[in-house]
C-alpha cells in the first residue's frame, strides 16, 4: 500500500512540476521572449575547413585578422576572426577542423568568429555525470537527475525570466526556492516524515537567511552595483531592483547547502529511531545537535570556498589593484561575497536545531 502511495505521489510531483514551470513561465513572461530581439545579430554553427590568410593590423596593437572558410548549414562561407592581445580570442586562433559559432548582422553577408562550440563537450560530461549517478545511486540516482533537471529549469525558465521581466524579485525567488525544496525532497526521498522534517528545517533556515539579508542591508548601505554586469542590468527594458538581486543571490546560493544539512540530519535521526526501541524527544534533539555540530563546519567551508572559487578572477583583480586592505574589505563586491557566505552559514546554523526539533517531535516514541 505504501509503495502504491509513493508511486502516486511521485507521479503527481512530476506532473505538478511540469504544470508549475510552464504555468509560471507564462505568468511572468506573458508570452514575451526574454531573449534580446533587438540586437540584429544572427548566430550559426560552422566548421573551419581552410585558413585563407593571416594579416597583422596596419594600426598596430598586435591584432591579427584571420580569414577562413567554414561549412555551415547555409553552405560554405568566408569569415574573419580578429585576435590579439586585447581580445579573449587571442588565446587561440581558429584552425582547420574547429567547430565554431559565426555571427553576422542582419542584412549583411559578412561573417565574424563569435565563439568556439563548447556545449557539445559539456553535454558529453553531463551524460557521464548522469551515468555515474545512475550506477552509484540506481533509482536514487535517477530521481536525483530528475530533481536536478527540474531545479535548473525552474531557475532558468521561471526565476530568471521573472527578474528580467521586472516582476517582484523577492516573491519569485521565494516561490522558486520553496518549489525547489519541496520537489527535490519528494522526488529524492519520497513523501515521508524524513522529507517533512528536512523541508521544514530547510525552509526555516532559508527564511532566517532572508531576514538576515534584509536586516543587514539596512546597515551596510548596499547599492546592488557589485560588478560590471549590474550596470547593464540597470539599463534593461524593465527596471530591475539591484538590491533585490543580492537577496536572490544569497538565497539561491544557500538553499543547496541548507537542504543538504537538513536532509542529512533527518535521515540520521530516522535511522536512530529504527535502531532504538524507545527514544524521547530530548534524546533525538540532542543527537541531532551533535550530528549538526559535526556538519556545520565543513558545510560553512563549502559555502565560503564555493563563493570564492566562483569569483576568483574578480578577487585576484581587486587584490592586485588595491593599495589598501581597509578599502579592499569595504568594497561592495567583497562585502557581497562575505555576506553570501556568512548569511548562508547562519542559515545552516538555524536549520540544525529546527530540523532536530521537528525530527524529535515526529520520531519520538509514542509510549
Amino acid at each position: 500500500m505504501n509503495t502504491k502511495k509513493n508511486i502516486i505521489i511521485y507521479i503527481l510531483t512530476i506532473v505538478f512540476s511540469v504544470v508549475f514551470i510552464v504555468g509560471a513561465n507564462k505568468v511572468v513572461t506573458d508570452g514575451e521572449s526574454v531573449l534580446s530581439t533587438s540586437s540584429g545579430q544572427e548566430y550559426i554553427r560552422a566548421e573551419v575547413v581552410e585558413i585563407v590568410s593571416k594579416e597583422e593590423s596596419i594600426y598596430g596593437g598586435g591584432d591579427i585578422y584571420v580569414n577562413f572558410l567554414a561549412n555551415t548549414s547555409k553552405g560554405r562561407v568566408e569569415a574573419m576572426q580578429i585576435s590579439g592581445d586585447s581580445t579573449a580570442e587571442s588565446m587561440k586562433q581558429v584552425q582547420e577542423g574547429d567547430k565554431i559559432l559565426l555571427m553576422r548582422n542582419n542584412g549583411s553577408d559578412v561573417y565574424y568568429f563569435a565563439e568556439y562550440v563548447r556545449s557539445d563537450v559539456m553535454i558529453i560530461f553531463i551524460i557521464i555525470f548522469a551515468l555515474c549517478l545512475i550506477i552509484m545511486g540506481r533509482s536514487k540516482g535517477v530521481n536525483t537527475i530528475l530533481s536536478l533537471a527540474f531545479t535548473c529549469v525552474s531557475i532558468f525558465y521561471v526565476m530568471i525570466p521573472a527578474i528580467l521581466m521586472g516582476k517582484n524579485i523577492y516573491l519569485w525567488t521565494s516561490i522558486t526556492c520553496i518549489y525547489i525544496t519541496v520537489s527535490t525532497l519528494l522526488l529524492v526521498n519520497g513523501a515521508n516524515r524524513k522529507s517533512l522534517a528536512a523541508g521544514i528545517g530547510c525552509i526555516g533556515g532559508v527564511l532566517v537567511a532572508f531576514v538576515l539579508t534584509w536586516v543587514i542591508d539596512s546597515f551596510i548601505n548596499m547599492s546592488g552595483h557589485i560588478d560590471e554586469g549590474s550596470i547593464y542590468l540597470a539599463s534593461l527594458k524593465y527596471p530591475i531592483d539591484l538590491k533585490a538581486i543580492i537577496y536572490a543571490s544569497v538565497l539561491i546560493g544557500a538553499i543547496g547547502a541548507i537542504m543538504d544539512v537538513s536532509v542529512e540530519l533527518s535521515a540520521s535521526l530516522a535511522e536512530i529511531e529504527k535502531k532504538v526501541s524507545h527514544i524521547t524527544f530530548r534524546e533525538l534533539f540532542t543527537s541531532g545537535m551533535t550530528i549538526g555540530r559535526e556538519t556545520m563546519g565543513t558545510m560553512s567551508n563549502t559555502l565560503v570556498l564555493a563563493y570564492i572559487g566562483g569569483s576568483l578572477s574578480c578577487v585576484l583583480l581587486m587584490v592586485a589593484n588595491s593599495s589598501s586592505l581597509l578599502y579592499l574589505f569595504n568594497m561592495e563586491t567583497v562585502i557581497f561575497e562575505i555576506l553570501q557566505a556568512v548569511v548562508g552559514s547562519i542559515g545552516i546554523l538555524f536549520c540544525i536545531p529546527l530540523t532536530s526539533a521537528v525530527c524529535g517531535l515526529l520520531f519520538r516514541s509514542k509510549n
